[in-house]
């Protein structure tokens, strides 16, 4: 599990402990999860969870949503996005493959 220099568990070893705790005790996993939208397709996040899992800039998140890297929907009037949590997910799984 990665640690950064302060000895903190790293954003891998985040992912690794929720998928785990999703597929293992999915009623924890959720609560963990509090403030995300869960429909039918799955849990939906706003770009600024999504920005918080990846300790990156809301922008940022929208930049990878328009140029297609990142999954999302648009919801009501407004446009706002909603993100996917698999789609998040799966978006670390290759930026992880990509760096080894």
């Amino acid at each position: 599990m990665p640690v950064d220099h302060s000895g903190r568990v790293g954003w891998e070893g985040q992912l690794s402990q929720l998928r785990e705790l999703l597929e293992t005790d999915p009623a924890a996993g959720l609560d963990s999860l509090r403030g995300f939208v869960l429909l039918p397709t799955g849990v939906l996040l706003t770009a600024q969870q999504v920005a918080r899992l990846l300790n990156v800039h809301v922008n940022t998140v929208k930049r990878l949503a328009d140029r297609g890297e990142l999954e999302f929907f648009r919801v009501c009037k407004r446009g706002d996005r909603r993100f996917p949590l698999a789609a998040v997910l799966d978006y670390l799984e290759r930026m992880t493959n990509e760096r080894s």
